[in-house]
């Protein structure tokens, strides 16, 4: 595989649509902003974080895309091919050069370019702030009476974790709170992991096993 393409969903931009990649720069989230101008005081109030952490909008990705010279379509026909498969289509959008880590995003065929020296066609996306691991991380732990206290990491983006009990029963206490969870799967509002270490006391019977999606800007 080439080493700097880009893969929508099951597509590769070199593999299957013969394309070589341009590689760019990633351009950066842009958070949210929201100033209150003090008519009557200097600066303003920041209010970006009122509700909690700060938000994002998204982000576009402008990829520009030759077409391989010793292709066997003609330009027309690449470029016909290239809308169908992916012109309006959302898609896991993973770069080659960052293979851990996926987008989210849906692809516009943007414009085409053909002169005498090149044959080239450009997809922008528009995406999700956050990039997510490939792979979720997930963790399981042994539980007894005696309570634990156990660390789990967690990226940059805020996320809810999927509890799995293997039994009824089990407790898990977080800040002051703790809570009572039955056997199977099961997501609580009032538990999510921020940045960083994220500490959990445990105590019950059987298996605990934490899985979440990790997001990084």
């Amino acid at each position: 595989m080439i080493s700097k393409g880009v893969q929508f969903g099951d597509i590769h931009s070199y593999n299957d649509l013969d394309l070589m990649f341009a590689p760019f720069v990633i351009p950066p989230a842009i958070p949210k902003t929201n100033l209150l101008d003090i008519p009557a005081g200097d600066g303003s109030l920041d209010l970006t974080q009122a509700l909690g952490e700060v938000r994002y909008k998204d982000r576009e990705f402008v990829m520009k895309f030759t077409v391989n010279p010793h292709s066997e379509m003609t330009f027309d026909e690449k470029v016909m091919q290239v809308s169908n498969l992916l012109n309006g289509k959302e898609f896991r959008i993973t770069l080659d050069r960052d293979a851990d880590w996926y987008w989210q995003g849906r692809c516009i065929v943007n414009e085409h370019l053909q002169n005498k020296t090149i044959n080239q066609i450009t997809i922008k996306a528009i995406v999700r702030p956050y990039k997510l691991k490939q792979e979720v991380t997930e963790a399981s732990f042994t539980l007894s009476s005696v309570e634990q206290t156990v660390t789990l990491t967690n990226d940059r983006k805020t996320v809810m974790p999927e509890i799995i009990c293997s039994a009824n029963g089990a407790k898990i206490t977080v800040g002051s709170a703790t809570y009572v969870l039955q056997k199977g799967s099961q997501s609580l509002l009032e538990i999510m992991f921020t940045e960083g270490e994220n500490k959990v006391t445990i105590s019950g019977s059987g298996t605990m096993t934490f899985i979440y999606q990790e997001g990084a800007l």
